[in-house]
């Protein structure tokens, strides 16, 4: 064995143009999966973290809702909200069960006017979950008095306002009047996303009371331990006698609303774009690998005739193509991680010109998601692309007859 890779090895220098041709695709192939790849989790790991913001990572809400779901009806609302919260909070692995509101409104300051879609919570039960204060560039969060408002950067730059001003919101309440107060700004945040800084919080309370909805939430989120694990939970809650006798539907993050759709275009589309690179180094590596074959003919049949078994012809190419694949690989992830570590910790600036155009919540500033495992598995998949174009080189190589190999030119 220990011949057949000192010779395979020999071989890559005997045409230095077609093996760097073979390296150069193993090793763009490889960096490309790489640094795409981190940066799709990036992107996904925003998206999914404004999607559990709004919604958590299980969302439940009765179905009379869901099918008014875009107008925020107020009047189909979860009775008995406080037991359903109890026995879900009993389940293991749930970290958080808490009561929502979701409704929109008109903010009005002196002449100033803005239309906008807040969430009522409870500032104490939610302030580790939510982690506004992060985020908060003045003023500060919910600091328990009563007629509290949080506005994302985006209102308050449209009503000149700053924090310790008082904005009017009109609205309308679960009766279908008009409805609204003043409210005292104590904080203003910046998600750094158009539309999370087009939204508002106030206090689950001053919401009961300004809306009229005797103290029914419209939604129940549910935060777990492992975002990996919301399927087998939603199928526990599905199971719930309270759940299960009631009109209740239940969706994962990854389900509901305009999030299902802009996961399953993302899901789609990447994963495209990818193969079509893969498929373009197997192309490449596949023919670099025949005309290999071809120029040895002769050769390969004076070897068979000498006695190599015509499976060890094969290992030899097969030897060939993974030697290109090991150090393309190796180059290859050697090239991806110092821009993706260095973005890692500055970040890619997108630019809001650009991030504030998509119909997702996309910050301006991507920083990749990288791991060990990522890099590790895209190493392997260069890896294997260049033995799986290998092997039909090697098959041909193997099926020549020594005689009609010498014979041929």
């Amino acid at each position: 064995m220990n011949y057949l890779i000192g010779y395979s090895l020999k071989n890559l220098t005997r045409n230095r143009g077609r093996s760097f041709l073979t390296l150069f695709a193993v090793i763009i192939t490889v960096a490309i999966l790489i640094i795409g790849n981190s940066y799709f989790g990036g992107v996904t790991k925003d998206i999914v973290s404004f999607a559990t913001r709004e919604s958590g990572h299980i969302l439940i809400q009765t179905k009379e809702f869901t099918k008014k779901e875009r107008m925020f009806p107020l009047d189909k609302g979860i009775a008995d909200s406080d037991i359903l919260v109890s026995k879900i909070s009993e389940i293991k692995g749930v970290e958080g069960v808490f009561k929502r509101i979701t409704f929109g409104g008109m903010f009005m300051k002196g002449d100033e006017t803005f239309p906008a879609v807040g969430n009522a919570i409870d500032p104490v039960a939610e302030r580790d979950f939510i982690k506004i204060e992060n985020n908060i560039v003045s003023g500060s969060y919910f600091t328990g008095m009563p007629k509290e408002i949080l506005l994302g950067v985006e209102i308050a730059k449209n009503l000149k306002c700053k924090q310790g001003d008082t904005v009017m919101l009109l609205t309308r309440d679960s009766y279908g009047s008009f409805a609204g107060g003043k409210l005292k700004v104590a904080g203003i945040f910046d998600f750094n996303t158009l539309q999370a800084n087009r939204t508002f919080y106030i206090s689950i309370d001053d919401a009961f009371r300004i809306l009229k909805v005797d103290k029914m939430p419209q939604k129940i989120i549910i935060v777990t331990n492992n975002i990996d694990h919301v399927k087998s939970l939603k199928n526990k809650l599905l199971k719930m006698y309270e759940i299960n006798q009631s009109e209740f539907d239940v969706f994962t993050v990854y389900e509901h609303g305009i999030m299902q759709s802009i996961f399953k275009i993302l899901n789609f589309i990447f994963p495209m774009v990818m193969v079509f690179f893969v498929l373009i180094a197997l192309m490449t590596i596949s023919n670099t690998m025949m005309m290999s074959v071809l120029e040895r003919t002769s050769e390969i049949g004076l070897l068979q005739s000498l006695g190599m078994k015509p499976f060890k012809v094969g290992i030899l190419f097969v030897l060939e193509s993974m030697t290109y694949g090991v150090i393309g690989s190796l180059i290859g992830g050697l090239i991806a991680l110092p821009p993706v570590l260095y973005f890692k910790t500055k970040g890619l600036s997108l630019g809001r010109t650009i991030t504030d155009g998509m119909p997702m919540p996309i910050k301006n500033v991507i920083y990749p998601n990288i791991s060990v495992q990522l890099v590790l598995t895209m190493m392997f998949i260069g890896i294997s692309i260049a033995l799986i174009a290998g092997s039909l080189p090697a098959l041909r190589a193997v099926m020549l007859k020594p005689a009609e190999a010498i014979r041929e030119k």
